[in-house]
């Protein structure tokens, strides 16, 4: 059995209260500092820390179209497959009245992809950085097969037996997601090319979800949710793919550690 370690909820309460106090301090230093922006040479490739750490390939290219103005493209991809096991899916009892339970599986392949656009407008430097806004538009599209197989033949068991137990989880969700949003960041360039980027990123986003399911009983939305409550108490799936069960349409809150190179800096 795979196991993952992960925040607690709490742990990510807690950081994003300190985010919200950090894009705060990021906006008092935009508001005092003084102007320097990026001139028209300036460009970077650069990739995301913090997807990086959470397995999610991703690539960015920024590059000035007119003095302190760029637009940034980025793309990302996540393949992740896991099997969990869970000791105690179903229970039944025996001749002899013997109480047993049956062992389960949870087989995940998890794909995700995404591109956005970012429009950066650089106006002030602080703290040896420069300070910019932008506006941020982003499509993720993002596709599940969950498999859950049963170690013991239910259906030789139940006539005989009298098995309990929730249907087995096999389905492919597929969900589209669209977010609009404002930026708010600090990037620092080295002397040697390298570059250093801290963002937060406030958005609205919208989502389409559709569910192909070998069960035609249970209605869509009863087994999105019997899916993100069995991933997360039962098999203690990855966060990344609880979450895309438990994502809705609305507000939310995306940071950013970049690590890159300007290729201009030496020029």
């Amino acid at each position: 059995m795979l196991k993952f370690n992960f925040l607690t909820q709490n742990t990510v309460k807690w950081s994003r209260r300190a985010l919200a106090a950090c894009a705060i301090l990021l906006m008092n230093h935009a508001i005092s500092a003084q102007g320097m922006p990026r001139d028209s040479s300036f460009s970077a490739w650069k990739v995301n820390a913090i997807e990086l750490q959470a397995r999610q390939w991703n690539v960015s290219y920024e590059s000035a179209w007119k003095e302190s103005l760029t637009t940034q493209w980025s793309a990302g991809l996540l393949a992740q497959d896991v099997t969990m096991s869970a000791e105690a899916l179903a229970f039944y009892f025996d001749e002899w009245g013997n109480w047993g339970s049956i062992p389960s599986q949870m087989a995940t392949e998890h794909r995700s992809v995404y591109w956005s656009l970012d429009v950066r407008d650089y106006k002030r430097e602080a703290a040896g950085g420069a300070i910019y806004t932008a506006a941020t538009f982003r499509h993720r599209y993002t596709e599940v097969d969950l498999l859950e197989t049963f170690e013991l033949p239910v259906e030789a068991i139940l006539p005989l037996h009298g098995v309990f137990s929730d249907d087995p989880l096999n389905h492919t969700m597929r969900m589209h997601e669209i977010g609009l949003g404002v930026e708010l960041g600090a990037q620092w360039i080295l002397k040697n090319g390298l570059l250093l980027e801290a963002f937060v990123n406030p958005f609205v986003r919208i989502l389409a979800r559709t569910l192909d399911s070998a069960s035609s009983e249970d209605s869509a939305v009863y087994q999105l949710h019997d899916a993100r409550q069995k991933l997360h108490w039962r098999y203690s799936s990855p966060v990344v793919l609880e979450n895309a069960y438990a994502a809705k349409t609305g507000p939310g809150l995306r940071f950013g550690l970049a690590l890159g190179f300007d290729f201009n800096q030496n020029n």
